[in-house]
């Protein structure tokens, strides 16, 4: 088991690896002419988004919350998350556009400098996917796995591309490639939206099934009903219910073994917040004969 300091350690060694290939498949692009070392600079700019999301919650799990942030800065991921969503799709169509030029009128491009750098971004994808593999139980490092093995395969393609260029000095094959990480990272970057706007909208979590959640509370000796359940997302990986619940009439001792079980099934399903508010059977009885 790696401690919070090891981890971000980590994810921070992680982090470098990937803005380095960033940085480097940038320049890349720059002596090689290659539009498909463009896409996937930007493609690996969302590894290196991804990494640094997890880095961020890691970090401000450890910050306390405030009096006015009484949920802490757990939502800036979030928020994050979705600027760099709106900004890739941004990004995917500029170099779509600079992809259809090259079909309409193809350029030069220096295939050995292609093949080399993609070379060096898969070795360095590869790198980083070891220093991870460690730690994949944390969700948000499980999503950035799954982001350096899409690369992986870009990078794989490229150089592939690279070889093929250098033998045919077929030019078109660029842009082809280049159209092919587009629409992958475009896929990336709609999930990210889609998954960052539910959170905001506090929607149930993905896995998360409101009729298990209700029968495993009422399968709870004592416990005869259950209201007003709410289950949502703080952030990716610190989930948070709400419910009211309809004990038999008990002493409060008794009714805190109740609260006690509650949470400790709920920690199954990876709900660590839970507020419960018990109503006893008498009084709702009460307040039915009384309408």
């Amino acid at each position: 088991m790696h401690s919070r300091d090891s981890i971000n350690k980590l994810l921070t060694i992680a982090l470098v690896i990937s803005s380095s290939v960033a940085l480097l498949e940038f320049i890349g692009w720059l002596l090689s002419n290659s539009v498909a070392l463009l896409s996937d600079t930007i493609h690996v700019l969302t590894d290196v988004t991804a990494l640094l999301l997890t880095l961020m919650a890691s970090k401000v799990a450890l910050k306390s919350h405030t009096p006015k942030l009484t949920y802490g800065y757990h939502r800036a991921e979030v928020l994050a998350a979705l600027a760099n969503g709106i900004l890739l799709i941004i990004l995917v169509f500029t170099v779509s556009f600079e992809a259809y030029d090259r079909f309409i009128e193809q350029e030069k491009i220096d295939s050995v400098i292609l093949i080399w750098i993609a070379i060096i971004g898969l070795i360095a994808n590869f790198i980083t996917f070891v220093i991870l593999k460690d730690i994949k139980n944390i969700i948000s490092v499980r999503s950035a796995l799954m982001h350096i093995f899409s690369d992986t395969l870009s990078s794989l393609s490229i150089t592939i591309g690279g070889f093929m260029i250098y033998y045919t000095n077929i030019l078109i094959i660029d842009p082809l490639i280049s159209i092919g990480i587009s629409l992958l990272i475009l896929r990336h970057a709609i999930i990210l939206i889609k998954d960052t706007i539910h959170i905001l909208l506090e929607g149930v979590p993905e896995g998360i099934s409101i009729e298990i959640i209700t029968r495993t509370i009422k399968d709870i000796k004592g416990v005869i009903d259950i209201h007003d359940l709410h289950v949502w997302c703080i952030t990716t990986d610190l989930l948070a219910l709400s419910a009211h619940i309809v004990i038999e009439d008990q002493m409060v001792s008794e009714s805190i073994k109740i609260i006690d079980e509650i949470k400790r099934r709920m920690n199954g399903f990876g709900i660590r917040h839970t507020t419960i508010q018990l109503e006893s059977e008498r009084n709702i009885d009460i307040n039915k004969s009384d309408k």
